[in-house]
């Protein structure tokens, strides 16, 4: 738990985890760690697979078990923009089966940029590592949750990529951040991801990928007339600000 600086959190963390603590207080820990907003950081931050597997496998069975008893946790769940989506979905789901929904709002009606897993997806090639790495450690600062396969080896191992990076690209992420160059081009897996990317952008028809151009090599299907940032006339810090502007808007 050295990734997380608040004592608070780790203290609860390691109740939660603990196999010897008693049910009582794992269940106790775990509500405090949600309406502390620090289930996003354990589950998206934390780089052993297995505690977010057990993890999320607890908070699943919370969701689950006695929704009536557990109503008022129930939608501090549902209504914690922090929350990941699809435990929001499953406490609203608890919720109307026991017919306290319609004193709610309707998830699915309701469009919330922290119902994605990241802010920020990006997208590059290989030789262009150095580019993204630095980007993603200025964001990271800022507190924007970043996906940067670099630095998600751990959970990208064993994943059947394919469908991994499909689900990612096209769902997941706010906003796709895409490193264009003459190696973008030429590479499959970056390809297979702008495609995905793309598909979304489509659907949603509205500004989902952001550019950043390393050289002037045409991408197919990026048109020359959307906008886009050029990496060597800008600063990190500049681009980072840009991110973080582009965040705030609806």
């Amino acid at each position: 738990m050295k990734d997380f600086q608040d004592e608070e959190i780790e203290r609860l963390w390691n109740i939660f985890k603990n196999p010897f603590e008693p049910e009582h207080a794992k269940e106790a820990a775990l509500q405090r760690l949600i309406e502390m907003r620090a289930f996003e950081k354990l589950v998206i931050v934390t780089k052993d697979p297995f505690e977010r597997s057990c993890f999320k496998t607890r908070a699943f069975k919370v969701l689950n078990e006695n929704p009536k008893e557990n109503e008022g946790f129930l939608r501090s769940v549902r209504d914690n923009v922090w929350m990941p989506k699809e435990f929001r979905l499953q406490a609203e789901k608890a919720l109307k089966e026991i017919g306290a929904h319609a004193e709610s709002a309707d998830l699915g009606k309701v469009e919330d940029k922290h119902l994605f897993d990241y802010d920020v997806a990006l997208s590059y090639a290989g030789e262009d590592s150095r580019y993204a790495d630095a980007l993603a450690k200025a964001l990271e600062a800022r507190r924007v949750r970043v996906f940067h396969a670099d630095s998600e080896k751990s959970i990208l191992w064993g994943e059947d990529l394919y469908t991994y990076f499909a689900e990612l690209y096209s769902e997941r992420a706010r906003y796709c951040v895409m490193f264009l160059s003459k190696h973008y081009a030429k590479r499959l897996w970056t390809n297979y991801e702008r495609k995905a990317a793309q598909s979304r952008a489509f659907k949603e028809n509205k500004a989902y990928i952001l550019p950043i151009r390393l050289d002037k090599t045409k991408i197919p299907g990026i048109l020359n007339t959307i906008g886009y940032v050029d990496w060597h006339r800008e600063t990190v810090d500049k681009i980072t600000q840009y991110v973080l502007e582009k965040l705030k808007q609806p």
